[in-house]
């Protein structure tokens, strides 16, 4: 089964919250996980800021450097491209979305 992660659900693949368990299974029956073009650098921006917040060490902050760089390998990435740009301003315009959130949903929908 295809899936699309955006970053709110990527992330608890490497962080353990509410959640967790369920993207775990997901993985296990993938074929192919989808990620938005916005993706990779949204999970490095919270990674980061987790890091600085002394929410993770920076033992743990390398360790799920390199864990998302491996798994990144074998993900499909979007590429920015004319479709999910117009339909980003769409989402934002009809719906009032915030720019990544936009990119993320129109990069789904796409």
């Amino acid at each position: 089964m295809v899936f699309f992660f955006d970053t709110s659900a990527l992330i608890k693949r490497y962080i353990a919250e509410s959640g967790s368990e369920k993207v775990d299974d997901l993985f296990k029956t993938a074929s192919q996980i989808i990620i938005s073009p916005v993706t990779k650098v949204e999970i490095y921006s919270t990674i980061n800021r987790l890091r600085s917040e002394n929410t993770i060490s920076k033992n743990d902050y390398s360790r799920l450097n390199k864990e998302i760089q491996y798994d990144i390998k074998f993900f499909k990435v979007l590429s920015f491209n004319q479709e999910i740009e117009s339909l980003s301003v769409y989402l934002i315009e009809k719906h009032q979305l915030k720019t990544l959130d936009s990119i993320q949903l129109a990069s789904c929908l796409s």
